[in-house]
């Protein structure tokens, strides 16, 4: 597959911990497209345990979270795979940072049955693309979702 046309856009990956080693492999896949990845806290080795605390302090919190907000910020686009239990987590957070900056957000679903959030599924502004295909055209495209 010849790589999509990117211009370097950079975008970041939002998910829960637990799917961690899914959003390395989109990382991945993007990556081998052209395109550059402003996420990475899936890049850490903690482990698929999304109960494993992380943070020694809430300093440590504060400043983990000021660092992905950043990389969001940093981002052309935010793409948040959902799995049926997504909904009250950072990740769906950083999905309404991101659209709240005017970044295109990708809602992309882990398996038939990983249905999104219920305001991801009416909120206007998120695209819904159907499998890996579909995003990395939308994403190379530049599409912002309407």
């Amino acid at each position: 597959m010849t790589p999509f046309l990117s211009f370097q856009r950079r975008v970041y990956i939002a998910a829960p911990r637990g799917l961690f080693r899914e959003a390395r492999a989109l990382a991945a896949a993007l990556e081998a497209q052209g395109f550059a990845i402003a996420s990475t806290w899936h890049a850490q080795e903690y482990g698929v345990d999304p109960k494993a605390g992380l943070y020694a302090t809430l300093d440590e919190l504060e400043a983990d979270a000021t660092a992905r907000l950043d990389e969001v910020r940093s981002s052309h686009a935010l793409v948040l795979l959902v799995t049926p239990r997504t909904w009250r987590l950072d990740s769906v957070f950083e999905a309404f940072f991101a659209h709240g900056n005017n970044k295109p957000v990708y809602v992309l679903r882990t398996g038939s049955d990983a249905i999104p959030p219920t305001t991801l599924l009416w909120a206007k502004g998120f695209e819904h693309p159907h499998g890996q295909e579909e995003l990395l055209l939308a994403l190379g495209q530049g599409k912002t979702p309407t």
